[in-house]
């Protein structure tokens, strides 16, 4: 958490949940800083980054976790979960 008391949060997967609920909501919060993207597609997070004035937008896991954020929503599909969740625990 930053000094601020905001929670650091990074999304990976920028499916139509992600889009339509958690984007509009976390960052419009005064307690939560969305500090990165994650897509496997590049024009998405370029997208979604670009809308929310996100800067840190990724297309690799490694990267995203390498700036610890506190929080991780995933929203990949299913059969995804395990390979993204098990780097981030």
């Amino acid at each position: 958490m930053l000094k601020t008391g905001r929670v650091r949060v990074a999304i990976i997967g920028l499916g139509s949940i992600a889009a339509k609920v958690y984007l509009p909501e976390l960052t419009q919060r005064q307690d939560v800083e969305v500090v990165a993207l994650c897509s496997r597609r590049r024009e998405t997070v370029e997208n979604y980054g670009g809308l929310y004035r996100i800067d840190q937008q990724f297309t690799a896991l490694d990267e995203v976790l390498s700036l610890r954020p506190d929080i991780v929503f995933v929203h990949a599909s299913t059969s995804a979960y395990f390979g993204i969740v098990e780097p981030c625990l």
